[in-house]
Order: structure tokens, then sequence, then C-alpha cells
């Protein structure tokens, strides 16, 4: 095991330095085919966990990174706690729809196509809402 001391520097506090002990760990993919290394501070857990661990932390980075370049939430349109949740929850549920969609036309597509075949399906869907109002 792999043991390093890693000095921090911390502006808020008075002393202004400390120490912190991290564990190299070595993870080799045999699907991958490839050696991951990584630096952590638990030091009871085995590689694989750790690495499993990495792996899923890395794709939530990257729903993240779709979410933000796709749905950029600049501002909310509510102030409570369930107004935000609201939206947060209805990006998701589009994120979702659109992956789906994406997923079921079988070829290569920038979220922004599905994002115009959802919106003409919604449009045409308001019109379908008008039609049954007289009734």
């Amino acid at each position: 095991m792999n043991v390093f001391t890693v000095a921090c520097r911390h502006h808020h506090r008075d002393n202004g330095e400390s120490k912190l002990k991290l564990r190299k760990v070595v993870f080799y993919d045999r699907v991958l085919k490839c050696k991951f290394e990584f630096l952590t501070d638990l030091f009871g857990m085995r590689p694989d966990m750790i690495a499993a661990i990495y792996k899923i932390r890395w794709q939530i980075e990257l729903l993240y990174k779709q979410l933000k370049g796709n749905f950029p939430l600049r501002y909310f349109s509510g102030d409570n706690e369930n107004a935000i949740k609201i939206q947060i929850y209805c990006v998701l549920f589009v994120n979702l729809l659109l992956t789906a969609i994406q997923k079921r036309l079988k070829r290569p597509m920038g979220i922004p196509d599905p994002g115009v075949i959802l919106q003409d399906a919604l449009v045409q869907l308001s019109a379908f809402d008008e039609i049954f109002r007289k009734y």
C-alpha cells in the first residue's frame, strides 16, 4: 500500500498548513485493459470498490456536464425550495426523454435535434388539446 503525506495550505486557518494522508490505489480494468490510479483517504476499502465509486462519480460528472450544457439554469423561476426542485426534476425528466429518443432513433444526433423533435411534438399536442376543448 502506497501512503503519501501531503501538506495543504489553508488561508482561513491561523496555522496556515495541515497534513493530509492519502493512499495511492492502482486498479487494472480487465475489460478496458487499462490501469487506473486513484488518490484517496479511504484506507479500509478495497481497490476495486474505490474504482467502482470513482466510475459512478464520473458518470454523475458527465450527466452534470450534459445538463449544464443543454439546459443552462441561469436562474430559477421560483424562489422557494419546492419550485426549484420542480424545475430541476423537469430538466432531469426532459434529459431522460431526449436520451431515450436518441437511443430509439439508433443514429447519432446531438441533444438539440431530439429537442426540436420534442418541441414539435409538444406544439402538435397543444393543437390536439385545442380540438378537445371544443367538445
